[in-house]
């Protein structure tokens, strides 16, 4: 094993030497570039990767989810579990939620989205959401026929994909939406 390594020590040494140094320096400044490409990717898809889930639990999911089974459409006396939840002590808040896919529908624009029935007071106990309202006001627990549309939906705000969405919807305007289930 030593020997393959003297030898391969030798090979080298005599290639840089007598070899083309313009090929040299080439080679060298080649895999320092890919050894930085390597580094700096891997940073920075470790930065997003950071931040997405960072970004998921603000204003997603909290830091725990209790989804129903698989089979079953909701869970059965979601009150009572949320109270089980409530009691532990680490527990800092817990919010229930109710989801379904559903369609938006605002002048001639339409389109599909997931739709969550929130508490709104529960909810700011749970996640960072109410911070996130570019245009409007959260709502209150008092609030019916209101709704909270995100800027991929509602269109305009820097929305990415802005020819998918509802076109610019502005708070107050009215918005259809029909839920399945």
């Amino acid at each position: 094993m030593l020997e393959k390594a003297k030898v391969s020590f030798f090979l080298a040494s005599r290639s840089i030497v007598r070899g083309n140094k313009g090929v040299t320096i080439f080679t060298v400044f080649v895999l320092t570039l890919i050894f930085i490409q390597l580094v700096l990717f891997s940073s920075m898809l470790a930065g997003v990767t950071l931040k997405f889930n960072e970004l998921m639990v603000d204003f997603q999911t909290g830091n725990v989810v209790v989804e129903s089974k698989e089979e079953e459409r909701y869970i059965e006396d979601a009150s009572a579990l949320q109270k089980k939840i409530e009691s532990l002590p680490q527990v800092v808040g817990t919010s229930a939620r109710l989801k379904s896919q559903g369609e938006f529908r605002y002048k001639e624009k339409e389109m599909g989205a997931t739709v969550y029935g929130i508490d709104p007071v529960d909810e700011g106990f749970v996640t960072d959401l109410e911070n996130g309202i570019i245009s409007g006001e959260f709502l209150s627990r008092s609030d019916r026929g209101e709704v909270i549309l995100g800027r991929e939906v509602s269109g305009g705000f820097g929305a990415l994909m802005e020819s998918r969405s509802l076109g610019g919807v502005e708070v107050g305007d009215t918005v259809e939406i029909i839920v399945n289930g």
